[in-house]
């Protein structure tokens, strides 16, 4: 029986070229239909420049959720210089979307995109519009929730005009298990007067430089003091030493978050420099010390930075320390696990 290759041979060149013919035609379907990829260019000297009014003007043409791409694109490594844009984006999605531009926030620059939407959706709906803004927070997770819930102290705050004690008044409209984050960000705002003029920024001086934490309600004493470091910070020119001689000199229930707190602004101020870092807590006591590299571990981790530094602190602490420092570590570490591991 004969045997006709060529006519295999066809065969077989005639099932490739069919292959071959519907791959590409399959591609060319893809090619077709696939939506082109938005582009949009990275406002650079903008961010060069802190311009935040032109930044707001660049997010109101693009959007919000492009402009945090933007802002993402340039600030790479979750750096807390743009927390403030990132507020710009919250302001933005609320006038966009209202309560469902919650969405575009994440966690990153210590969650500055709440913290500007929580400012104007305040601002759109009033104080009574706390209770869904709290749903949202919630429904963010355990992890997320708290610094969500810190940012409606600091819309709080600038609703009442900077006056703190309505500002912490109406945090008392929230679940109790949230109200200690809003306290966090009615003191925080208070510090920091984001969204006031030089001229009406709180001044501290030696006559007012504990209030109004030594006076206020235990309710609150806590988170005041913790934010109280910052002022602190910067009437001493960030003398730790200072700082920190002040932090042992209020109520000892008080002093570990205190130090604590110099912990977290060391690693505002220094970044990730290990041994400006542990050199930065040789302050007042060895209680004052661990608390203050405790801090900075907590804070490294909480930032998304420097796990490896933040790891290494723990073998600067004394002994009794040791293991309360490697547990924080641990937990932190899950943390951030969670919010920057993808």
């Amino acid at each position: 029986m004969k045997v006709n290759v060529f006519g295999k041979f066809k065969f077989r060149l005639s099932k490739y070229l069919f292959i071959l013919f519907t791959t590409l035609l399959l591609i060319a379907v893809v090619v077709i239909v696939k939506p082109p990829v938005e582009k949009f260019s990275v406002p650079v000297e903008i961010f060069k420049s802190n311009n935040y009014q032109d930044f707001e003007k660049y997010t109101r043409k693009i959007g919000a959720k492009k402009s945090y791409q933007a802002l993402k694109s340039y600030f790479k490594a979750n750096e807390t210089a743009a927390h403030d844009f990132a507020h710009v984006v919250g302001f933005v999605a609320v006038e966009e979307a209202d309560i469902n531009g919650i969405k575009v926030c994440d966690n990153f620059y210590n969650y500055g995109c709440y913290h500007g939407f929580m400012q104007i959706y305040l601002q759109k709906h009033g104080v009574s519009s706390v209770v869904d803004m709290e749903k949202s927070c919630l429904s963010l997770g355990q992890v997320s929730s708290p610094s969500c819930l810190h940012g409606i102290g600091h819309g709080l705050m600038m609703e009442a005009a900077y006056d703190y004690k309505q500002a912490l008044k109406n945090c008392q409209i929230l679940a109790i298990s949230s109200q200690t984050y809003c306290f966090d960000g009615v003191f925080m705002e208070r510090i920091a007067g984001s969204m006031l003029p030089d001229a009406k920024k709180l001044k501290i001086t030696k006559d007012n430089i504990m209030e109004p934490c030594n006076k206020i309600d235990r309710l609150f004493a806590k988170e005041c003091w913790r934010n109280q470091v910052a002022a602190w910070f910067r009437f001493f020119g960030n003398n730790t030493g200072q700082v920190g001689s002040y932090c042992a000199s209020i109520d000892a229930i008080y002093q570990d978050i205190c130090f604590e707190t110099i912990g977290l602004t060391n690693i505002m101020n220094l970044g990730e420099d290990q041994n400006k870092l542990v050199s930065a807590c040789q302050i007042v006591s060895a209680k004052g010390h661990d608390a203050c590299l405790v801090g900075e571990v907590k804070e490294l981790l909480f930032e998304g930075r420097g796990v490896e530094v933040a790891a290494n602190l723990c073998n600067f602490v004394t002994a009794q320390t040791r293991n309360s420092c490697q547990e924080t570590f641990k937990r932190m570490y899950e943390e951030y696990r969670q919010r920057f591991v993808k």
